[in-house]
């Protein structure tokens, strides 16, 4: 469980300086990239691995500013390729000011040597309690990255307690138009509905905590 945390948490640093470069991250951040929790949230099956983490960024108008991030990654195109969905949802005392989402495949030839990158803009949803991207996964073989990202805001009067965001992201079974799926919020909870798998993870931090 150790090694599995330290890797991931290279790869958050990692993804954490790829936004800096894309102007998505101010530079005078003031906290650090920090894997969300003293228990990480996690979940790997086969070529998929789901993780989340957060970045503080200080306190604006008297709340605590945070980016809760949940990351996935197939190693491989999955066999069923249709559209998936990964979504979050947070506490009742939890406010998002900006949701976004990346996805991007990395292609490579028959002798492994990599020849490009492809990197989509996925559709988003809002709602009171979470968010949730929608990704049409790509008919390249290789790796197919991405994450779901909010920005949120939390009042000050909820520091040192436990702050918590939910993730799961469902694979689907059949194409959109006919998979029967559906996703409803509510305080650290994410209903599903349809024929799909689901892999799912918590995430845990302490709230107010400059790391």
């Amino acid at each position: 469980m150790k090694k599995n945390k330290e890797k991931i948490k290279k790869i958050a640093k990692k993804d954490f300086e790829k936004l800096q470069e894309m102007g998505l991250v101010n530079e005078d951040v003031t906290g650090d990239v920090t894997i969300a929790g003293t228990e990480i949230g996690d979940y790997e099956d086969g070529d998929f691995r789901g993780w989340g983490y957060i970045i503080y960024h200080g306190i604006e108008d008297s709340e605590y500013e945070y980016s809760y991030y949940t990351k996935f990654e197939w190693s491989s195109r999955p066999t069923l390729y249709f559209t998936d969905r990964v979504a979050h949802a947070w506490q009742y005392h939890t406010t998002s000011i900006r949701t976004s989402a990346d996805y991007d495949v990395t292609y490579f030839s028959s002798s492994g040597r990599k020849l490009g990158s492809i990197d989509y803009d996925p559709d988003t949803e809002q709602d009171v309690y979470g968010s949730l991207a929608e990704i049409d996964i790509d008919y390249h073989e290789g790796i197919h990255d991405g994450y779901l990202k909010d920005k949120v805001r939390i009042p000050k009067s909820h520091k040192g307690e436990t702050g918590t965001f939910v993730s799961r992201y469902v694979h689907s079974s059949a194409p959109k138009y006919v998979d029967g799926f559906s996703i409803g919020y509510g305080p650290i909870s994410i209903t599903i509905k349809g024929a799909n798998w689901v892999y799912p993870w918590r995430n845990k931090f302490t709230i107010g905590k400059d790391y």
